[in-house]
């Protein structure tokens, strides 16, 4: 069960599925609850593959306007919660995203100026978090996907495998492939940076 439908059933709301057939019957107040329940979910997935708030927020929109539309097609029977079932949504709208704007890059503005030796610290890590968010920009977008959705987004990788419509051992495969490649981007960088000083 979804971390969502958890807290929907902890909550005593109606249940995801519950408020899904009422989409279907074009009920806007079980959509708003629907958009409410998973916009955090979608925005942290989408911004994570991106880090550009306007794709996000693209991502997102595209994903409930496609909600609305195919809420019929959710299938209780499968096993899948609606939760997994909208990441997929989610998911395959960052693919096809990414699939468009091949060739673009993400700029990030690293400019900071010391103040103290907290403020230094901090800028340290930062500064690291910055590297790897890079790093892992970098990633092809199913190994990216695949790292956000286990790594950040804490999915079991057999939740992972449903919403890319892979197996488990394909999940396993793409986050041996991003961890490795994150490791050497890293070094490397590092390697880098120690050599221009």
């Amino acid at each position: 069960m979804s971390q969502i439908n958890k807290h929907s059933a902890a909550s005593g709301t109606t249940p995801d599925a519950e408020l899904l057939k009422r989409v279907v019957k074009g009920d806007n107040v079980a959509f708003a609850e629907v958009m409410r329940r998973f916009t955090p979910m979608a925005y942290s997935v989408a911004y994570r593959m991106y880090s550009q708030k306007s794709d996000a927020e693209d991502v997102v929109q595209d994903a409930f306007l496609k909600l609305w539309d195919k809420a019929h097609l959710y299938d209780e029977t499968k096993g899948a919660a609606v939760s997994t079932w909208f990441y997929r949504m989610v998911y395959n709208l960052c693919i096809d995203l990414k699939r468009k704007e091949k060739g673009t890059k993400t700029e990030l503005n690293d400019h900071y100026e010391s103040k103290d030796a907290q403020a230094d610290q901090a800028f340290d890590e930062d500064n690291q978090s910055k590297r790897v968010r890079k790093a892992v920009m970098t990633l092809p977008a199913r190994q990216r996907a695949a790292l956000i959705l286990c790594h950040f987004e804490g999915h079991s990788n057999e939740e992972a495998a449903t919403i890319m419509e892979t197996t488990v051992k394909g999940v396993e495969g793409l986050l041996v492939r991003a961890r490795k490649t994150l490791q050497e981007t890293l070094k490397a960088e590092q390697a880098l940076f120690k050599g221009s000083w």
